[in-house]
């Protein structure tokens, strides 16, 4: 079988479907009032991914992740850290 091709023509190295059955992003993080990525993108994310966890980080700018918020970074590094997550969502503030 030929590995599919995008629309440049280019072929993807790995012909096989992905594995949805255990997601490689179970993290979706989202900024209220991000310009450049929607909120409604990350939300829309998280309900695509199956077992998926939603951070929201009320504010703005375009990445919530080491912008001063504690309640952001210690979800993140400690989902970094241990693969764990304590939350099925989490509202933060910066």
């Amino acid at each position: 079988m030929a590995s599919p091709t995008n629309r440049k023509g280019y072929s993807h190295p790995d012909s096989r479907a992905p594995d949805t059955s255990r997601p490689a992003i179970r993290e979706a993080g989202g900024i209220t009032q991000d310009q450049a990525t929607p909120f409604a993108w990350a939300q829309a994310l998280a309900k695509y991914i199956n077992g998926s966890h939603l951070i929201t980080m009320q504010g703005e700018g375009h990445t919530g992740f080491g912008r001063e918020s504690s309640c952001v970074d210690n979800a993140v590094d400690t989902f970094l850290t241990t693969g764990e997550m304590n939350f099925e969502a989490l509202e933060c503030k910066p």
